[in-house]
């Protein structure tokens, strides 16, 4: 017997923890595919278009508006209703000319930052393989870039265009380094590192950051560099 397609819908409780649906929402939303995020860090394109930037009543508006080739994510027109977005992913609306920006607000919760430059993005380098080509830096949001030289470390940040995908800037995860958290106790803080310890078979990387006049350790996992003296993008209460 073949085995039945997962579910295209999913009730609200169960949808990922980044998504806040107001009261009075349907039982159900668009469940997202399996794609350049995880499902606990993502929501679909049609739920981005009719529950956070309200340019949608209905799902089924939603299918239009992206049938007919008015949306683009990361400078590439998306019809797929299902698509997963998650964060720094740019979300580009033609019919109203807005660009947007995915980031987290302070209590965690997937927000679009309206933003007047849509044409680049910030990723971090999750992993690097060594192929035939050159050095594959496999980045956050399932992108690959190849490069020629191996001035790259897990856990740095990628400032690329888009839709092209050129390297413009690099920002090590190094001392001083302006990053941003999202995961753990301290989600949407802001701070610089002060220092890095090394992980050991039972422990994970650490990093030691510095936000105010407090420092504290997180995982380095949860650790996303944006920018090196001052931020690249801002978040929310701030101007980008």
């Amino acid at each position: 017997m073949a085995k039945k397609e997962k579910s295209k819908v999913i009730k609200v409780y169960a949808a990922s923890s980044v998504f806040k649906p107001k009261r009075r929402r349907p039982a159900f939303i668009t469940n997202p595919k399996p794609g350049p995020h995880p499902k606990s860090r993502s929501i679909a394109l049609s739920v981005v278009l009719r529950d956070i930037l309200g340019l949608a009543r209905t799902a089924r508006e939603a299918k239009v508006i992206l049938r007919e080739g008015r949306v683009k994510v990361d400078g590439k027109t998306v019809k797929d209703p299902r698509r997963a977005i998650g964060f720094m992913d740019v979300v580009s609306i033609a019919a109203v000319n807005k660009h947007y920006r995915v980031v987290y607000d302070k209590r965690g919760r997937m927000v679009l930052k309206e933003t007047t430059e849509p044409n680049f993005k910030l990723c971090r380098i999750q992993n690097k393989v060594k192929t035939k080509d050159g050095l594959q830096l496999n980045l956050h949001d399932g992108k690959n870039i190849l490069v020629k030289t191996n001035d790259y470390n897990t856990g740095d940040t990628l400032k690329i265009s888009l839709p092209s995908q050129k390297v413009l800037e690099h920002y090590p995860m190094k001392e001083g380094s302006i990053t941003y958290i999202f995961g753990g106790r301290h989600a949407g803080e802001t701070g610089n590192i002060v220092g890095t310890i090394p992980g050991t078979m039972t422990r994970e990387p650490l990093v030691i950051l510095k936000v105010g006049e407090k420092e504290f350790q997180t995982s380095k996992k949860y650790v996303f560099v944006i920018g090196t003296t001052s931020p690249v993008i801002r978040f929310e209460g701030e101007t980008e």
